[in-house]
């Protein structure tokens, strides 16, 4: 399963664009969906419905609870439960055991290493750290001395040392910049599915590329791979300028930094270079497929967890609107028994959950994306911001942008603001959509949100989440 991050559908050969011909190939023999819709507009809450198969209001993971419960059993822990070998490759933070995305994962490597430990039945430094207070020196050493010793000798001395060797590496490769990110971690797919292979075990591999996420740094190189040539457009200093700007999310909402056309034409191109090149990752993952021999044996999935508005209704990003350009993503899905066609109804992505689970064989779910109730209908909310991440200085900003929902069908579109009380789109689908409101269980909390280290802290940062 490969995961575009921030790709939205108008930028992919969905909409005539050149800039994914790798998805557009997988297309030609698989099922593309040209209508699917993100649960939401950003990574937590979307990747938590796509492990869940419900919609973010019933999970709880969201702006107001960013962490996924352990009430819910993952999709990840399902198959990791029926013997099958999972894996997680991403330089996204949200995925990560900060957000308790990465439980059921056998194998996480974020940028950074992969297992914690070398041997299942040892020790876990971990959780081993983690249930103990943050003092150091000789109580520390004596403490890890003693949880070496009690139990299996060799592996857990094997363990401690495989972990320290990990964390040594983990502040080498931190260092790498952001463009590195994403062949870090196909690097270490490619590896998971060799290995895999190698002895003959199901696997399931999840692998979301963060390239496309802005900032969209300039690159010359980049931009002629789909044939742009910058000074056709503008001077160079102003490429670099508007690139400078590209994370803009808050002064943009604020109006401090503004985007004529030629600006957002700018930023097209930007994003555009960028979408084609974690489509050319994409690529490499299932060409090494083919070259381990599994090509044939294994379901393909390749999405987007959400799409990218570019300076639009004073929106730059994604997760504060559901508008169609961060709600419509690709969908492209390949392997034993798909139908080679093309689906123009909605769906969502949501019942990616169901989908992997039937084709996986541990469960028969009546919502799969061939289901009829699967199809037709598909929803995405976005809850509001918390407004401590933003600060002072664009609270006001923040204000502007509460909780947003909408439904799109098969016969319309309608669109709630609760904000600001505003309705978008036909009168059907609304009533529709206010239905379908009504029906969510809304999940309770059970814990409340977590400290985040100076690392993540930093991470969301470099993303635009924090100002």
């Amino acid at each position: 399963m490969v995961v575009l991050d921030t790709v939205r559908a108008q930028s992919t050969y969905l909409e005539g664009r050149e800039t994914t011909p790798n998805m557009e190939e997988l297309a030609t023999t698989g099922t593309s969906f040209g209508r699917a819709i993100a649960p939401a507009p950003w990574t937590l809450p979307s990747h938590a419905s796509m492990y869940t198969g419900l919609h973010p209001t019933e999970h709880g993971a969201t702006h107001q609870h960013k962490y996924l419960d352990d009430v819910h059993t993952t999709l990840p822990e399902q198959l990791n439960s029926a013997d099958v070998r999972t894996g997680l490759f991403t330089a996204n933070m949200f995925l990560t055991e900060s957000f308790n995305m990465a439980k059921g994962f056998n194998e996480v490597s974020f940028i950074r290493g992969q297992d914690n430990k070398l041997f299942d039945a040892g020790l876990d430094p971990i959780q081993f750290l983690n249930e103990r207070d943050e003092d150091e020196g000789i109580g520390r050493f004596t403490e890890i001395a003693r949880a070496i010793i009690d139990g299996p000798v060799g592996k857990n001395a094997a363990n401690a040392l495989y972990y320290k060797l990990q964390d040594t590496y983990r502040r080498q490769v931190s260092d790498l910049e952001p463009p590195s990110w994403d062949e870090r971690a196909v690097a270490d797919a490619r590896e998971f599915v060799s290995k895999t292979a190698a002895e003959d075990q199901r696997f399931f591999g999840m692998v979301n590329l963060i390239g496309a996420h802005g900032p969209w740094e300039f690159d010359r190189e980049r931009l002629a791979a789909v044939d742009v040539v910058p000074e056709d457009i503008a001077p160079i200093d102003r490429w670099k300028s508007v690139a400078a700007n590209s994370e803009a999310q808050w002064p943009h909402a604020a109006g401090e930094v503004t985007f004529d056309a030629t600006d957002r034409k700018i930023l097209t191109h930007l994003y555009e270079a960028w979408v084609h090149r974690v489509d050319e990752l994409a690529g490499e993952l299932v060409g090494h497929l083919e070259r381990e021999g599994v090509r044939d044996d294994t379901l393909v999935v390749v999405t987007a967890d959400h799409g990218e508005c570019i300076a639009r209704d004073g929106v730059l990003g994604h997760e504060l609107t559901v508008d169609e350009s961060v709600a419509h993503v690709p969908l492209v899905v390949d392997g034993p028994g798909v139908p080679d066609e093309t689906v123009s109804e909605p769906v969502s992505l949501t019942d990616l959950y169901g989908t992997i689970r039937s084709s996986m064989g541990i469960a028969d779910d009546e919502r799969h994306l061939w289901s009829e109730e699967s199809r037709g209908r598909a929803f995405v909310e976005t809850h509001p911001i918390d407004p401590d991440t933003v600060g002072d200085q664009y609270r006001d900003a923040a204000a502007r942008f509460g909780y947003r929902c909408a439904l799109f069908t098969s016969t319309g579109w309608a669109e709630r603001r609760e904000r600001t009380d505003e309705t978008f789109g036909d009168t059907e689908t609304l009533r529709e959509l206010d239905a379908l409101r009504a029906d969510l269980t809304a999940h309770d909390a059970s814990r409340d949100d977590h400290e985040l280290t100076a690392e993540v802290e930093d991470r969301l940062h470099e993303l635009g989440y924090k100002s």
